[in-house]
């Protein structure tokens, strides 16, 4: 199954825990066969955790750091928010569809 996870860091280190445990979970995926993306924002303003695939890592995961306005000063700032989360949201749509998956799994993003 080709499997899209979009999240909103799987690098973050701030403590949160959910990047853990994506880490795993896209890792355990792709191990049991199946082909899994995982995006998340390249302009999220968190602390980074491990970015790199490792070693043992099944060749069937990609993780991907996809461009959106994260971190651009855009946050409660009303009309100029909503132009931005418009713009992020064609830019993930875009990459999911050339991914074309069979499923797509969104989280906080």
């Amino acid at each position: 199954m080709k499997i899209t996870i979009l999240g909103l860091s799987i690098t973050s280190s701030w403590g949160n825990g959910h990047a853990t445990t994506y880490r795993a979970l896209v890792r355990a995926l792709a191990a049991r066969g199946h082909d899994v993306l995982y995006l998340h924002s390249s302009g999220l303003i968190t602390p980074k955790g491990e970015m790199e695939l490792k070693a043992g890592d099944s060749g069937s995961l990609i993780i991907e750091a996809v461009e959106i306005g994260h971190g651009r000063g855009t946050r409660g700032a009303g009309l100029r928010r909503l132009l931005q989360e418009r713009t992020d949201g064609k830019a993930l749509g875009e990459r999911i569809r050339s991914a074309v998956p069979d499923i797509v799994v969104s989280a906080n993003t």
